[in-house]
C-alpha cells in the first residue's frame, strides 16, 4: 500500500504499529539540484535572459555555490530587493528553467486577511496549506513574491524553515534539503528592509541582493529585443514596421524605469501601428469596390 504525502498524526500511527515489523519504507521526491555545469550554464546564459545585471548575476552565483553538489544541507534563503520589472522574477524562473523544474511561486500580496494565518499554520486537514503546496512540488526552487506584503507578524512562521529547511504545521512536516528558497521585494535599501521586516527575519537570509536601476544602454538592449520579436510576429500578419519608428521607439525606452514598461510601450505601438495599416487597407479596398 502507498500512502503518498500522510498527515503528521497517520504517519506517526503507522510508525507506532509496524515500525518493529520493519516494514514501511519512506522514498522521497529527489529534485535536480545545483551543480558545476548547472552554474556555469547560469553564467553564461543569463545576460541574454536577463539583461543589465551584472552584478545581481555574480551575487546569485555566489549565494548558490554553498549547494553544488549537494555540500550544503540547508537550504539558501536568499532576498532579492529593487524596483519591480527589473528581473528578479525572472531570475528565479531562469534558475528553475536550467533544473529542468516548475517553479513554486507564491504571491504573499494576496494573503492580506485571516485566512492567511490558516494556510501558513495548517487548518483542517481537507484545506490548503503552505506545508502541503510544498509537499506538491515540482522543483527545489521556491519564490515568495512580494515577501515584503506579508503581515510581519507571520514571519516567525518562517523562522524554522530558513534556519534548517524543514516546515511544519498541524498537520504536516515538510523537509527542503539543498532547497533554494527566493523571496522578493521592491524595498530600496538594505536598511529600509531592516527597519520593514525586523532583524530577525533579515538575519535570516543568507544573502540580500539588490538588483539595480538599469541603465539606457540596458534599457535599449531591452528595447531591441522586443523589438525584433514583434517584428517577427507582425510580419506573419504582413505588417511591416516603419524604420523610422523601429528607431524613436528604441530611444525612447531610455524614458522608462523598467522592461515591463518598455515591453508595453512597443507592444501597444506595434498593435495600434497595425489597427491603422489594417483599417486603412480596408477603407481603401471599399472605395476600390
Amino acid at each position: 500500500m502507498y500512502i503518498q504525502n500522510p498527515p503528521i498524526h497517520i504517519s506517526e500511527q503507522l510508525h507506532r504499529i509496524y515500525d518493529e515489523k520493519n516494514i514501511i519504507q519512506e522514498i522521497q521526491q529527489p529534485y535536480n539540484g545545483i551543480t558545476k555545469t548547472i552554474l556555469q550554464q547560469f553564467y553564461n546564459g543569463y545576460d541574454d535572459k536577463i539583461i543589465g545585471l551584472e552584478i545581481a548575476k555574480m551575487k546569485v552565483l555566489q549565494a548558490l555555490y554553498p549547494l553544488m553538489d549537494n555540500k550544503q544541507k540547508k537550504p539558501v534563503v536568499i532576498l532579492f530587493y529593487g524596483d519591480s520589472g527589473i528581473g528578479k522574477t525572472e531570475t528565479a524562473h531562469y534558475l528553475c528553467e536550467l533544473l529542468d523544474g516548475k517553479l513554486m511561486r507564491k504571491q504573499f500580496s494576496m494573503y492580506q486577511n485571516n485566512q492567511f494565518g490558516t494556510y501558513l499554520f495548517g487548518g483542517s486537514y481537507g484545506e490548503g496549506s503552505f506545508a502541503k503546496d510544498l509537499l506538491d512540488r515540482d522543483s527545489n526552487v521556491i519564490l515568495l513574491d512580494e515577501f515584503d506584503k506579508a503581515n510581519p507578524v507571520f514571519h516567525s512562521a518562517f523562522y524554522q524553515l530558513f534556519d534548517e529547511g524543514v516546515y511544519e504545521d498541524q498537520n504536516y512536516k515538510v523537509n527542503l534539503d539543498h532547497a533554494i528558497i527566493i523571496c522578493t521585494s521592491n524595498y530600496k535599501t538594505e536598511n529600509e528592509i531592516k527597519e520593514q521586516l525586523g532583524t530577525p527575519i533579515f538575519n535570516r537570509f543568507d544573502a540580500v541582493i539588490h538588483f539595480e536601476d538599469l541603465s539606457n544602454e540596458a534599457k535599449e538592449k531591452i528595447a531591441r529585443n522586443f523589438i525584433q520579436e514583434s517584428i517577427e510576429k507582425y510580419e506573419e500578419d504582413g505588417i511591416e514596421m516603419d524604420k523610422n519608428i523601429l528607431l524613436r521607439l528604441q530611444k525612447s525606452a531610455i524614458a522608462y524605469s523598467n522592461a515591463r514598461e518598455i515591453k508595453h510601450l512597443i507592444q501597444n505601438t506595434f498593435s495600434l501601428y497595425a489597427i491603422r495599416q489594417l483599417c486603412l487597407n480596408d477603407v481603401t479596398s471599399e472605395l476600390n469596390d
